[in-house]
């Protein structure tokens, strides 16, 4: 029971940051499949490490680096994020 009730904010997560994914794959910053950019995002707004959404996810731990700061980059320049600023409940990647 308790694998079903952590798996449904992860799935509403997913699809709440499904838009942003579709944007970076259509802008060319990723040739991830957009779920699979969706479940990064999510894994990241639920404070996972960007190496252990690498090994989650079985993506190179640089691919999902490339995600998580370019979905910084729409988040804060609004270029493009349907989600009009940084990404509610996502922490930016420090430098």
């Amino acid at each position: 029971m308790r694998a079903i009730r952590a798996e449904m904010p992860q799935a509403e997560a997913e699809a709440r940051l499904r838009p942003l994914a579709d944007n970076l794959v259509r802008q060319k910053r990723t040739k991830i499949e957009p779920g699979v950019v969706a479940k990064v995002l999510a894994l990241r707004e639920a404070q996972t490490p960007p190496s252990r959404i690498g090994r989650l996810l079985n993506v190179h731990h640089s691919a999902v680096r490339r995600i998580l700061e370019s979905a910084d980059e729409l988040s804060v320049n609004g270029s493009g994020s349907r989600l009009g600023g940084p990404v509610p409940g996502v922490p930016p990647i420090a430098s």
